[in-house]
């Protein structure tokens, strides 16, 4: 290896302690020194326990039952949805530390403690649900995508955030008073690039998901560019 490449690894790994002892991590949920997330605060995640309809993960009082009423009158774009926590406590703290607070690095250890057990198989490609440009220029960043490419990781499968863009700007979701607005809210904000989505299976990331509306509208339109399958995945979700 040469001198420069091995220099250059060394000064990193400098910097990186340097960087630990003058600012040592906190936890993003509870400001405790030591750790990006404490232990504590990992243990206080609420997981989004089953039972829940594989499609649309809502909770659900029939544990026998393949997917919910509402799933079977009116069957959503996406295969099944799945996200890791409820959206309250110190998983909500946590996520919003990383979309709002730019603490990106949290994301990392969150996905240590989530349970990826029920995602699909077959996936061929990781995506992520975009954001209005001048959010994330506001932002520096979108925290879909930083879970999209962590998770895509985990897997061992590529993360291609260009699979979906936006095509106009939208009123956040958590603003809209029900699902009928959401679903109205999003609909034709997304498009997808056939090129880089026809015939495979595609898994859509996001940070948090109540209705489903924001992922099933992905799953729309990547259908209509070829895709064979999409599948949703959230961080949290607001039950």
């Amino acid at each position: 290896m040469r001198t420069d490449v091995i220099d250059r690894d060394r000064l990193r790994r400098w910097r990186g302690l340097a960087a630990d002892f003058l600012f040592p991590p906190r936890c993003a949920v509870c400001a405790a020194d030591g750790a990006l997330l404490c232990d504590d605060c990992r243990a206080a995640f609420t997981p989004a326990v089953l039972p829940r309809c594989p499609r649309c993960w809502d909770p659900s009082d029939d544990p026998a039952a393949s997917v919910c009423d509402r799933c079977r009158r009116e069957p959503p774009s996406l295969r099944s949805l799945r996200a890791a926590f409820v959206f309250e406590g110190a998983a909500r703290r946590a996520v919003l530390a990383v979309k709002y607070q730019s603490l990106t690095a949290t994301a990392a250890p969150m996905l240590d403690v989530a349970d990826l057990s029920g995602l699909a198989t077959d996936l061929d490609l990781v995506t992520a649900v975009p954001m209005p440009g001048g959010r994330r220029r506001r932002r520096g960043h979108n925290q879909a995508a930083v879970f999209g490419r962590l998770l895509a990781d985990r897997v061992g499968r590529p993360f291609d955030e260009r699979a979906l863009r936006r095509r106009r700007r939208t009123p956040q979701q958590v603003r809209q008073p029900n699902r009928a607005a959401r679903l109205a809210n999003v609909r034709g904000a997304f498009a997808a690039d056939p090129a880089r989505v026809h015939d495979r299976a595609v898994l859509v990331v996001d940070d948090v998901t109540t209705s489903g509306a924001t992922l099933n509208a992905c799953a729309e339109v990547l259908l209509s560019a070829g895709a064979a399958s999409v599948d949703g995945w959230a961080v949290s979700r607001e039950d």
